[in-house]
């Protein structure tokens, strides 16, 4: 998707104002699918891939709109449309945490202020993204924010343990050979070959994991899937 378009799904039961909203997309060159069938929404959302829901609340079912977003396994940003302005429905629509609560008739300036929001939000998503390294399936380390997480918890690294994954993950699974790790993490602290085995030791103890592996005792490497310290430390 170009990064200036929105994939949108829209789920609205009135026909005059669905063209309405298609022609809109149109000019603005967004994408707008939209379902027929309430029921049919949670199938779509799973086959393709949505940005943005725009959605009526009063949909003439049993299940409201807000209902329905709560419903979802995928929720994607989400805009309410509506006639509704009592605060009850408002309350119940700010729990879902949508960008917007437009209320009908369609005011374009509105929605077209929304809608970059909505783009400014994916793209933020996005760089975030391409900052994190999914070293396996439970463990993912941000090189932005020099983070790493174990299922879903920030785990705190000591700054050389740092240093260390850090030289892994820059080189993309190719070895980091001993003397790197020498030069680069201890400087001119030149440390004994039980320091840095111990170092090598205590970050693949935080990782949980075996994915940091010898090479033929000239060095290690990380395969990224998608004893007492002495005066220099580890």
């Amino acid at each position: 998707m170009n990064s200036s378009k929105l994939n949108i799904l829209l789920i609205e039961i009135d026909t005059h104002l669905r063209l309405e909203y298609l022609d809109i997309m149109k000019v603005w060159g967004h994408t707008l699918y939209e379902v027929k069938k309430i029921d049919d929404a949670k199938k779509f959302l799973k086959k393709y891939s949505i940005d943005l829901i725009l959605m009526n609340i009063d949909l003439h079912t049993k299940v409201d709109g807000i209902q329905l977003y709560k419903s979802f396994a995928i929720k994607p940003l989400l805009i309410y449309l509506t006639h509704i302005d009592d605060n009850t429905s408002i309350q119940r629509a700010i729990e879902t945490q949508p960008l917007g609560y437009l209320i009908k008739p369609l005011r374009t300036q509105e929605l077209k202020a929304l809608l970059e929001l909505a783009q400014l939000k994916i793209n933020q998503k996005r760089e975030e993204y391409n900052n994190i390294s999914h070293i396996s399936k439970n463990c993912s380390f941000d090189m932005k924010k020099e983070t790493l997480y174990i299922d879903g918890s920030f785990i705190k690294l000591s700054k050389k343990r740092l240093q260390l994954l850090k030289l892994l993950i820059e080189a993309h699974g190719e070895v980091v050979s001993f003397k790197t790790i020498e030069n680069e993490i201890y400087g001119e602290c030149v440390p004994s070959e039980s320091t840095i085995r111990t170092l090598i030791y205590r970050l693949r103890s935080i990782l949980k994991e075996d994915i940091i592996k010898n090479e033929l005792n000239f060095g290690i490497k990380i395969i990224v899937k998608d004893s007492s310290p002495d005066t220099c430390g580890t």
